[in-house]
């Protein structure tokens, strides 16, 4: 075949059939075009203590934790506003955190929808804000992102998956959030076993508490009513432990300013000044 019309068949059946190399980008590329239309929603399992929420506007807890080998980190937890709708409880909640030894606060804002009947959580719009950025709304794309939502469902819950990046290494990059997400997305605050009453003494006091374990997982959890906003007094999973240090109300929103709307290039740009997540997010030296 002369080697003109062999050119012409290959272009005729790239326009068909595009080679095997493109497909990947093409599926993104449309992926992410379809996602910009709408907000989208990461739908997951409530925690069995669910009925341990209490969500009122302006309750705060702060929170010491701490993992082997790194910094403590303190995480403030807080329900800034609420919006209810007609089936669903749904409010706002805020997640700050920051590393021992540094003034700089990551913040996590997001929107929750809470089905008691069926016990399920969406997340219905996802704000991040790292420091030295401005906030960055998520919400068109937390499909591809949904690692931060589950990241944030996980902290309110009082429950670190085993799926956590490590920390100090590239758990923002951009190229592993793609193959990450698909297994975080699945990895749900387990059903966890009420074991019963057990007091718990914290640095905020002491609490009479209900006593979960955490099924087929290393872990579990001690809740009560009287720690509001999500009831965790204490908590240990995965290596990582979460201790209730104070509460409070009369809460404030973090974030001050309007988001901007998603932008790869700012994403991209994160990974190069941060790692972990918020349980222990470390601020990464400066490259020459």
């Amino acid at each position: 075949m002369p080697m003109r019309m062999r050119r012409e068949k290959m272009n005729r059946l790239n326009r068909v059939h595009p080679p095997r190399a493109l497909v990947a980008p093409l599926l993104l590329l449309t992926a992410m075009a379809c996602a910009a239309r709408a907000p989208e929603v990461v739908r997951t399992r409530a925690p069995s203590y669910l009925s341990f929420w209490s969500p009122s506007i302006g309750s705060g807890a702060v929170y010491e934790v701490e993992t082997p080998g790194q910094r403590r980190t303190l995480i403030e937890i807080t329900v800034p506003g609420r919006q209810q709708t007609t089936k669903h409880d749904g409010f706002w909640a805020e997640i700050s955190s920051q590393a021992e030894g540094n003034s700089l606060w990551l913040i996590g804002k997001a929107r929750l929808r809470v089905d008691r009947k069926h016990r399920q959580l969406a997340v219905t719009r996802l704000i991040m804000q790292w420091p030295g950025f401005p906030p960055m709304d998520l919400s068109e794309n937390m499909r591809g992102l949904g690692s931060f939502a589950q990241d944030f469902v996980g902290v309110i819950s009082g429950y670190r998956d085993v799926y956590m990046p490590p920390p100090g290494g590239v758990g923002l990059d951009i190229p592993n959030l793609t193959i990450d997400t698909e297994v975080r997305l699945h990895a749900e605050v387990p059903k966890a076993k009420d074991l019963g009453r057990q007091t718990v003494s914290t640095p905020a006091g002491v609490f009479s508490c209900e006593h979960f374990k955490f099924a087929g997982k290393a872990g579990e959890v001690w809740v009560s009513k009287a720690a509001a906003p999500f009831g965790i007094v204490r908590a240990a999973t995965n290596g990582t432990t979460m201790i209730l240090s104070r509460l409070f109300t009369g809460v404030s929103d973090r974030i001050e300013v309007a988001p901007e709307p998603f932008r790869l290039e700012m994403l991209l740009s994160v990974p190069k000044r941060f790692g972990g997540s918020f349980w222990d997010w470390v601020l990464l030296p400066a490259k020459p």
